[in-house]
């Protein structure tokens, strides 16, 4: 979906400036609009894993990286493309 593709640029655009927060956010409001996106997905897991491995030490959101990575390989599955960066 063109979309959710442009959301998912706009969201990383955001992680490469470091404005975290801004970027949990946004992938987060933009999977309401698009839930079987596979790349928001793999956006906002790229997020927890910051926030849990370089931001505050939060369990809670290592456990959300995960149940995102898993999302988007799922999501991936049903397109017959999973990206092995996210595993």
């Amino acid at each position: 979906n063109h979309g959710s593709g442009q959301a998912y640029w706009t969201g990383i655009e955001l992680v490469r400036e470091g404005r975290w927060d801004n970027a949990q956010s946004w992938f987060e409001d933009s999977l309401f609009q698009y839930p079987d996106s596979r790349h928001l997905h793999a956006g906002l897991a790229q997020v927890f894993w910051y926030l849990a491995i370089d931001g505050p030490q939060d369990s809670a959101n290592l456990e959300s990286a995960a149940r995102e990575t898993v999302k988007a390989v799922e999501l991936g599955f049903g397109h017959s493309k999973v990206r092995h960066t996210w595993l």
